[in-house]
């Protein structure tokens, strides 16, 4: 059961986030009499979560399971595996910065 409950926490935790960043900036931009807030603030919870999952599940039940088969189930290492798995996401997002017509300026430099 435990094992159940980490995973929908780490399912939902940083959709949560997410999800409240992305509506603090709505109530920046937009009339809070906006009923549209809610809207998007919904399609936006739905993407965050369907990409949560994808990830938790397809990256962190497999190497749950190997940390598991190891015997390495310890807070240093979940930790650990858990920050490198954030990364990727992150990384395969963001990763056309250097690419060829990508770029940025200040003052002319």
């Amino acid at each position: 059961m435990k094992l159940v409950i980490a995973f929908i926490s780490a399912t939902l935790f940083p959709s949560l986030l997410m999800v409240l960043w992305y509506l603090y900036g709505q109530f920046q931009t937009f009339d809070i009499n906006d009923p549209h807030i809610w809207v998007r603030t919904k399609n936006f919870a739905i993407l965050c979560t369907t990409i949560s999952v994808a990830f938790v599940f397809g990256l962190g039940l497999p190497t749950y399971s190997i940390l598991h088969k190891l015997k390495r189930v310890k807070l240093v290492y979940t930790l650990s595996s858990g920050s490198f798995l954030a990364a990727i996401p992150v990384a395969l997002f963001t990763w056309p910065v250097s690419s060829p017509g990508s770029g940025a300026s200040s003052h002319g430099v």
